[in-house]
Protein backbone atom coordinates (compact mmCIF):
# COMPACT_ATOMS: atom_id res chain seq x y z
CA UNK A 1 0.00 0.00 0.00
CA UNK A 2 2.66 2.42 0.71
CA UNK A 3 4.37 1.51 -2.77
CA UNK A 4 1.13 2.92 -4.03
CA UNK A 5 0.53 6.31 -1.96
CA UNK A 6 4.74 7.16 -3.39
CA UNK A 7 3.80 5.97 -6.83
CA UNK A 8 0.76 7.98 -6.65
CA UNK A 9 2.45 11.07 -4.74
CA UNK A 10 5.50 10.80 -7.11
CA UNK A 11 3.07 11.24 -10.18
CA UNK A 12 0.57 13.78 -8.42
CA UNK A 13 3.90 15.98 -8.33
CA UNK A 14 4.76 15.92 -11.56
CA UNK A 15 1.46 16.25 -12.65
CA UNK A 16 1.02 20.16 -12.89
CA UNK A 17 4.86 20.44 -14.70
CA UNK A 18 3.27 17.54 -17.31
CA UNK A 19 0.90 19.60 -19.54
CA UNK A 20 3.97 22.52 -19.60
CA UNK A 21 6.27 19.91 -20.36
CA UNK A 22 4.36 18.06 -23.26
CA UNK A 23 3.01 21.20 -24.64
CA UNK A 24 5.14 23.18 -27.42
CA UNK A 25 5.89 26.87 -25.72
CA UNK A 26 5.83 30.10 -27.51
CA UNK A 27 9.09 31.40 -26.73
CA UNK A 28 10.59 28.19 -28.46
CA UNK A 29 11.09 27.18 -32.26
CA UNK A 30 8.49 24.52 -33.07
CA UNK A 31 10.60 21.30 -33.91
CA UNK A 32 10.95 19.96 -37.28
CA UNK A 33 7.16 18.21 -38.38
CA UNK A 34 7.00 14.60 -38.07
CA UNK A 35 7.49 14.95 -42.06
CA UNK A 36 10.91 15.51 -41.30
CA UNK A 37 13.71 12.81 -42.46
CA UNK A 38 16.13 11.05 -40.64
CA UNK A 39 18.86 13.56 -41.42
CA UNK A 40 16.45 15.83 -39.62
CA UNK A 41 17.35 15.01 -36.16
CA UNK A 42 19.41 16.76 -32.94
CA UNK A 43 20.72 15.56 -29.92
CA UNK A 44 20.79 16.84 -26.42
CA UNK A 45 22.91 16.50 -23.76
CA UNK A 46 21.95 17.35 -20.10
CA UNK A 47 22.66 16.79 -16.54
CA UNK A 48 21.06 18.13 -13.40
CA UNK A 49 18.50 17.46 -11.05
CA UNK A 50 14.50 18.03 -10.11
CA UNK A 51 12.75 17.38 -13.59
CA UNK A 52 13.45 16.34 -17.16
CA UNK A 53 10.96 15.97 -20.10
CA UNK A 54 10.89 15.11 -23.78
CA UNK A 55 8.19 14.34 -26.14
CA UNK A 56 8.28 13.75 -29.73
CA UNK A 57 10.35 10.62 -31.97
CA UNK A 58 13.54 10.06 -29.62
CA UNK A 59 15.88 7.96 -28.36
CA UNK A 60 16.38 8.54 -24.81
CA UNK A 61 19.09 7.23 -21.96
CA UNK A 62 19.28 8.55 -18.67
CA UNK A 63 21.52 7.76 -15.89
CA UNK A 64 22.47 8.18 -12.35
CA UNK A 65 19.31 8.83 -11.30
CA UNK A 66 17.24 6.97 -8.72
CA UNK A 67 13.80 8.43 -8.69
CA UNK A 68 10.62 7.97 -11.02
CA UNK A 69 10.21 7.51 -14.86
CA UNK A 70 6.90 8.39 -16.65
CA UNK A 71 6.16 7.40 -20.01
CA UNK A 72 3.39 8.17 -22.07
CA UNK A 73 3.10 6.12 -25.42
CA UNK A 74 0.87 7.40 -27.79
CA UNK A 75 1.42 5.24 -30.98
CA UNK A 76 1.86 1.53 -28.79
CA UNK A 77 5.06 1.09 -29.96
CA UNK A 78 7.56 2.68 -27.47
CA UNK A 79 10.48 0.41 -25.82
CA UNK A 80 10.80 0.86 -22.62
CA UNK A 81 14.02 -0.34 -20.65
CA UNK A 82 15.34 -0.19 -17.35
CA UNK A 83 17.72 -1.75 -14.92
CA UNK A 84 16.22 -4.14 -12.05
CA UNK A 85 12.89 -4.61 -11.69
CA UNK A 86 11.26 -0.82 -10.54
CA UNK A 87 7.86 -1.21 -9.05
CA UNK A 88 5.72 -0.65 -11.75
CA UNK A 89 2.03 1.12 -12.28
CA UNK A 90 -0.38 2.99 -14.81
CA UNK A 91 -1.32 6.33 -13.97
CA UNK A 92 -3.50 8.53 -16.62
CA UNK A 93 -2.08 6.50 -19.83
CA UNK A 94 1.48 7.14 -18.54
CA UNK A 95 3.37 3.97 -16.95
CA UNK A 96 4.84 5.14 -14.00
CA UNK A 97 8.31 3.30 -13.13
CA UNK A 98 9.99 4.19 -9.26
CA UNK A 99 12.83 3.30 -7.92
CA UNK A 100 15.28 3.35 -11.42
CA UNK A 101 18.51 4.05 -11.72
CA UNK A 102 19.15 3.80 -15.67
CA UNK A 103 16.70 3.70 -18.78
CA UNK A 104 16.66 3.61 -22.13
CA UNK A 105 13.15 4.88 -24.23
CA UNK A 106 12.71 4.46 -27.72
CA UNK A 107 9.95 5.51 -29.73
CA UNK A 108 7.86 7.57 -32.47
CA UNK A 109 5.36 9.62 -30.44
CA UNK A 110 6.28 9.42 -26.76
CA UNK A 111 6.63 11.45 -23.80
CA UNK A 112 9.14 10.90 -21.09
CA UNK A 113 9.14 12.51 -17.49
CA UNK A 114 12.00 11.47 -15.50
CA UNK A 115 11.90 13.10 -11.84
CA UNK A 116 15.41 12.84 -9.48
CA UNK A 117 17.63 14.35 -7.34
CA UNK A 118 20.06 13.65 -10.12
CA UNK A 119 20.02 12.89 -13.49
CA UNK A 120 22.33 12.55 -17.09
CA UNK A 121 20.50 12.33 -20.22
CA UNK A 122 21.48 11.92 -23.91
CA UNK A 123 18.52 11.94 -26.51
CA UNK A 124 18.78 12.38 -29.99
CA UNK A 125 15.70 12.94 -32.00
CA UNK A 126 13.36 15.29 -32.83
CA UNK A 127 10.40 16.63 -30.80
CA UNK A 128 11.05 19.10 -27.21
CA UNK A 129 12.44 19.31 -24.36
CA UNK A 130 11.78 20.87 -20.67
CA UNK A 131 14.94 20.92 -17.56
CA UNK A 132 13.39 22.04 -14.40
CA UNK A 133 15.88 22.25 -11.58
CA UNK A 134 19.59 22.64 -11.68
CA UNK A 135 21.84 21.97 -14.40
CA UNK A 136 22.87 22.29 -18.22
CA UNK A 137 22.25 21.01 -21.35
CA UNK A 138 23.39 20.99 -24.60
CA UNK A 139 22.44 20.51 -27.90
CA UNK A 140 22.03 21.11 -31.28
CA UNK A 141 19.73 24.10 -31.07
CA UNK A 142 21.49 25.55 -28.63
CA UNK A 143 22.84 25.17 -24.88
CA UNK A 144 22.00 26.91 -21.44
CA UNK A 145 20.58 26.29 -18.19
CA UNK A 146 18.43 24.35 -16.16
CA UNK A 147 16.15 27.09 -14.25
CA UNK A 148 13.41 26.48 -11.27
CA UNK A 149 10.71 28.20 -13.87
CA UNK A 150 11.98 25.72 -16.43
CA UNK A 151 14.00 25.60 -19.75
CA UNK A 152 12.36 24.38 -22.87
CA UNK A 153 14.43 23.13 -25.70
CA UNK A 154 13.79 22.63 -29.12
CA UNK A 155 14.94 18.45 -30.05
CA UNK A 156 15.62 18.89 -33.93
CA UNK A 157 18.59 19.88 -36.40
CA UNK A 158 21.45 22.72 -35.58
CA UNK A 159 20.09 26.05 -36.93
CA UNK A 160 21.74 27.12 -40.54
CA UNK A 161 25.15 28.91 -39.67
CA UNK A 162 26.03 27.31 -36.21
Amino acid sequence: MLKRISIAAAAFAVAGVVLLALSPLGAVAAPPPPSAGPDQRGTITASGGNMAAVTGLINLDASGMNGVLLVKDQDGGATVKTDGTPNRANWFGFTVYTGVHTATVTGANVGVILVSQRLDLHVTGRGLAHFRGTGTYNGSTGRGAWSSGGSAVALGPAAAGR
